[in-house]
């Protein structure tokens, strides 16, 4: 297997003072909270320089990391076209699929969800366009089936595929101008959608070609989350399609700087990475970084308000890299963060 960018994982937490955080609210309103604020640490689990790395270890651009059934890891080694499983100290589980588009094989796995209802993970295969289903038994995931997902082919990066029960799953359209919100049946037909095709704040002579990316996560069995990256808001839906909660975040998102070009510094430009709700600590917590600086965060925001509550600074990595995925595992006492960098992966924090 071809070994392009290597990954790392570090963990732990230390300190903590009290900030004074802006939130940018809908219509341009302004609000203030005081949130705490934790700095972290990290150490590698792996060294992704080492000459000795195991093969499971030269993982190639992955894209996505979940929490697993156990607590423990699941990556999509993306352009290794397999799922790398991982117990939280790095030692693995297992391997899942195999490259190549017969059953059970990937091109280009990017998303995944777990469904602890049915204890099935279901993979999308971005290049193939299809989504894959792999069902946990005697904690070994083995291939149960796969079905035809075109739109998969056109999404921009990150997860999005949500399942709904065994026969849909919901996903973000994720096409130019296009926030939809969309229920997809196994063989693709769309059953329901809602959310926006023209975002207002787009202005009609803004760039909008960059600004379809968003992303999806279950919060509980009655409510989903939608994280638009480059609007620098976070939305909370039903599943009949009502929009119960939204909130900005970023005072210069990356599509501010793309409506002012002249005031462009890229090293100014803050996105979303991720967002992983957690129901042990009812947060949804926000990969937050700033372009060109390597100044990254994660918000832990009230899962029913999105009023930020807690941040914890990440340790610099690497300026010119960005982390893309985050993975929340909370066991009662400690929280740990691991986290997937675009070309040093993975990463994890705790």
């Amino acid at each position: 297997m071809t070994n392009r960018f290597r990954g790392w994982i570090y963990c732990a937490i230390v300190g903590g003072v009290c900030i004074h955080l802006s939130i940018s609210k809908a219509h341009g309103q302004q609000s203030s909270t005081t949130i705490h604020e934790i700095q972290l640490t990290a150490r590698h689990l792996w060294n992704p320089y080492a000459t000795d790395l195991a093969d499971w270890q030269l993982l190639n651009q992955p894209r996505t990391i979940i929490k697993g059934p156990s607590g423990e890891l699941i990556i999509a080694d993306t352009e290794n076209g397999r799922l790398v499983r991982i117990k939280s100290n790095g030692q693995l589980i297992e391997t899942i699929g195999r490259p190549g588009e017969g059953p059970g094989e990937f091109t280009q796995p990017v998303d995944l969800s777990y469904s602890s209802s049915d204890s099935v993970l279901w993979i999308g295969d971005r290049r193939a366009g299809r989504i894959l289903k792999y069902k946990l038994i005697q904690d070994s995931f083995q291939y149960l089936d796969s079905s035809i997902a075109p739109h998969l082919i056109l999404s921009s990066s990150g997860s999005s595929l949500v399942p709904n029960n065994s026969d849909s799953y919901w996903f973000t359209a994720r096409l130019p101008n296009d926030y939809r919100i969309q229920l997809f049946s196994r063989t693709g037909d769309v059953l329901m959608e809602f959310g926006d095709v023209w975002h207002p704040d787009a202005g009609e002579s803004g760039n909008t070609g960059m600004l379809n990316m968003g992303q999806l996560a279950r919060v509980d069995e009655a409510r989903i989350a939608f994280v638009a990256f480059m609007r620098g808001e976070v939305e909370i839906w039903n599943e009949k399609g009502d929009r119960i909660v939204n909130q900005s975040y970023l005072e210069r998102p990356f599509q501010w700087f793309q409506q002012n070009p002249a005031a462009r510094n890229p090293g100014d430009i803050m996105y979303f990475g991720d967002i992983d709700p957690d129901p042990d600590t009812n947060r949804i917590y926000l990969l937050v970084f700033l372009a060109g600086h390597g100044e990254n965060s994660i918000y832990g925001v009230s899962a029913e308000t999105l009023v930020p509550e807690v941040r914890y600074i990440l340790p610099p990595v690497d300026e010119s890299f960005s982390p893309i995925s985050v993975a929340v595992i909370h066991d009662g006492r400690s929280i740990a963060f691991y986290i997937l960098h675009f070309r040093h992966c993975p990463s994890i924090i705790g």
